[in-house]
C-alpha cells in the first residue's frame, strides 16, 4: 500500500535536509509519544547506517520495530527502512528545492505485509485510505509548519 504527500515549505533545501536527519530530535519525539527508542549504532553518527530499535505503544500493544537509514543524499533525499513482525515500511523523503528560500517535500510510504496478520492490517487499512490520507497530510503539514518555526527561530538567534 502506497502513499505520497507534497508539502511546500518555506525554508532553504539544506536546511531542512539539516532538520530532516537531526535523528536525535526525533528520537525525543519518539519518547514523548511513548515509544522506547534504542540506538543500535553507538558512535550517534547521523546518515547512513544509522538504526535503531523501537517499541512503540499501538493500540493496548507494544510492537517491536528495527527502523535503518536506506538512503542519506545530502541535502536531496533520506529513506527509513521499518520492519515490524508483521508488516515492511519504506519511507522515502525528497527534498526539491524551488528557490532559494523555497521547499517542495515529497513523502512517499510503501507498507508491504510480511504475515498474514500484515496482510489483514492492510486491508483493513485500504477500506479506510481516505481518511488515513487525510490523517497522515495533516500530520505532515504540522510537521512542516514546526520545520519552519524551528527554522525561523534558528534565524532569529
Amino acid at each position: 500500500m502506497k502513499f505520497e504527500t507534497i508539502e511546500d515549505l518555506e525554508i532553504p533545501q539544506a536546511a531542512a535536509f539539516e532538520m530532516l536527519s537531526d535523528f536525535s530530535f526525533f528520537e525525543r519525539m519518539a519518547m514523548r509519544r511513548g515509544a522506547e527508542v534504542t540506538r543500535r549504532n553507538g558512535d550517534g553518527a547521523d546518515g547512513l547506517g544509522s538504526a535503531w530499535d523501537l517499541n512503540v505503544p499501538w493500540r493496548g500493544k507494544t510492537v517491536k520495530m528495527q527502523v535503518d537509514v536506506s538512503r542519506f543524499e545530502k541535502p536531496e533525499a533520506l529513506g527509513f527502512q521499518a520492519d515490524a513482525p508483521a508488516i515492511e515500511v519504506q519511507l522515502d523523503i525528497e527534498l526539491v528545492a524551488l528557490s532559494n528560500h523555497k521547499t517542495r517535500l515529497l513523502m512517499k510510504t510503501d507498507i508491504s505485509a510480511k504475515t498474514l496478520t500484515g496482510r489483514l492490517l492492510l486491508q483493513s487499512m485500504k477500506l479506510t485510505r481516505g481518511k488515513i490520507e487525510k490523517r497522515m497530510a495533516s500530520r505532515i503539514s504540522e510537521q512542516s509548519r514546526n520545520l519552519e518555526k524551528r527554522y525561523r527561530e534558528t534565524q532569529a538567534a
